[in-house]
């Protein structure tokens, strides 16, 4: 028959024993549960040295431990400057799970570069807060497949250190164009049909456009009419003309053409020399127009007078050559065919030509003389 024997432990020693069983293994494993704590609790300081807590307001999940001070520590207190200051090298691992960037400074996820693949200034909008240079470096700057290019106002102060050259492949197309300066075209001018038109039209604005036209109105020309007295010096014939004193003397006379409204400049010059032995005395010269009906335009306008002198003492000449000269203008309206006509009158004859009296006054100056009748006629819209 089996014995049993039953040993009875004091109470008091069966509770110290389980005390002493319970620090041990708190001491060999520590806290087993994690904390939850709030903004309140982290102010009271009441942490347990060694104790673990979790932090259920923002930052949510963040672990703390309890210091001998009662303070609750954050584990991950330091901030991602500490730890690159410490070691910026992340062993060949990631940092996952960010968000695109919002300000300057964000750094960029490698979503935000994929969808900002191939752009550039042209793609984004904004303003200039300061002025910009676009430096070529001698390198060339092309634009391809624009469909427009806008801008809102004008473009001012387009400047190059050389030429400023506009071409294309097909047309420059523009609005109004206001040019200040001075404009060469190297090919041709086309009209609103793109036409360049043949030798001798006008481009003519119309009310659908620009056109070439075909004038029937001839090129207008200047016309001009010239004359003068016959001279063949330095040969020994020499040619002469004698001016009577006692009428009028008509010399050349020019049969003018004029088609419209035109100006009309005469220029003419008269010189003669007389005879010395005789008196003094007056030579007028003038001109006369007529109309095409044959009445007078103009008539007997003075020119000059010259008035020759001879001396009283010892009956010598002091003055035996002159000359006339002048130029007028005249407009003239009505077209048709007008008479021109250089006219001299005076109270001695005188004469052209080879000065025969040459021989009165030593190293006398005055050898050939003779007229010159000119005349030009400019329409007034030339």
């Amino acid at each position: 028959m089996l014995n049993i024997h039953y040993y009875t432990v004091p109470t008091k020693k069966l509770l110290l024993i389980l005390v002493i069983f319970t620090t041990s293994l708190t001491n060999c494993f520590g806290q087993g549960v994690v904390t939850p704590i709030n903004a309140f609790t982290l102010g009271l300081n009441a942490a347990s040295e060694g104790d673990y807590y979790i932090g259920t307001e923002d930052p949510i999940g963040l672990i703390y431990i309890g210091l001998q001070n009662g303070e609750y520590q954050p584990i991950f207190k330091k901030g991602l400057s500490e730890i690159m200051f410490i070691n910026n090298d992340a062993s060949s691992n990631k940092i996952i799970d960010l968000v695109d960037p919002v300000n300057p400074q964000d750094i960029a996820t490698r979503a935000y570069v994929l969808s900002k693949n191939g752009e550039s200034i042209y793609e984004a909008n904004g303003n200039l807060i300061s002025h910009r240079v676009l430096s070529g470096a001698a390198f060339t700057l092309t634009y391809g497949n624009i469909s427009a290019y806008s801008n809102q106002t004008n473009i001012y102060n387009l400047t190059a250190s050389t030429n400023v050259n506009f071409s294309a492949n097909l047309n420059i197309l523009n609005s109004s164009t206001v040019i200040k300066e001075n404009l060469a075209v190297s090919g041709v001018y086309l009209d609103s049909d793109k036409n360049p038109g043949t030798l001798g039209q006008l481009l003519s604005s119309t009310n659908i456009g620009t056109k070439w036209i075909t004038s029937s109105v001839s090129p207008k020309t200047i016309n001009y009419y010239s004359s003068e007295s016959a001279k063949t010096f330095p040969s020994p014939e020499l040619f002469y003309e004698t001016w009577p004193s006692t009428s009028t003397k008509v010399g050349p006379t020019h049969s003018v053409v004029v088609t419209e409204k035109s100006i009309v400049s005469i220029n003419y010059t008269f010189t003669f020399f007389i005879d010395p032995n005789l008196q003094e005395g007056d030579r007028i010269t003038y001109i006369t127009i007529k109309n095409p009906d044959g009445s007078i335009a103009f008539d007997h306008f003075a020119l000059n007078r010259i008035k020759p002198l001879k001396s009283t003492s010892d009956n010598s000449a002091i003055q035996f050559q002159g000359t006339n000269y002048g130029t007028k203008k005249v407009i003239l309206t009505t077209p048709g065919t007008y008479s021109f006509e250089l006219i001299t009158l005076g109270d001695m004859p005188v004469n052209t030509g080879m000065n025969s009296f040459n021989s009165i006054i030593t190293n006398a100056p005055y050898n050939n003389t003779g007229w010159s009748f000119d005349i030009s006629v400019i329409p007034q819209q030339i």
